[in-house]
């Protein structure tokens, strides 16, 4: 059954709807016809294109957090740093050897849920 008011989940596909997220490893089925690493954009397409063939399973593993919404990201676009990596540019010779941080989203929908 669908929430009320999860206007996130009301634009997924019919077959998106049917997911289940599984947080423990005894949840898991004991195989899968296919596993995809990574619940970027690549990743959820690449998953959802395999799903067209509905006797097939599949995996998708993410390492970040399911935001439903967008209000993980406040109206000054940053989104909170538990949807971010914590990563840093080497140091850059252009510019003195500075380094910068380098913005990659770990939550599902990857960098294009964090940059809009």
């Amino acid at each position: 059954m669908e929430p009320k008011n999860n206007s996130a989940l009301r634009c997924l596909s019919t077959r998106w709807r049917s997911a289940t997220v599984k947080r423990d490893v005894e949840d898991l089925a004991k195989e899968y016809d296919y596993i995809v690493v990574g619940a970027g954009t690549a990743g959820t397409t690449v998953a959802d294109r395999l799903t067209e063939n509905y006797t097939k399973t599949v995996l998708m593993i993410e390492y970040g957090s399911l935001a439903l919404d967008d209000s993980f990201v406040p109206p000054w676009n940053v989104p909170a740093s538990e949807f971010l990596y914590n990563i840093t540019s080497v140091p850059q010779p252009n510019v003195n050897n500075r380094t910068f941080p380098v913005i990659n989203g770990r939550v599902v929908g990857g960098v294009s849920a964090v940059n809009g």
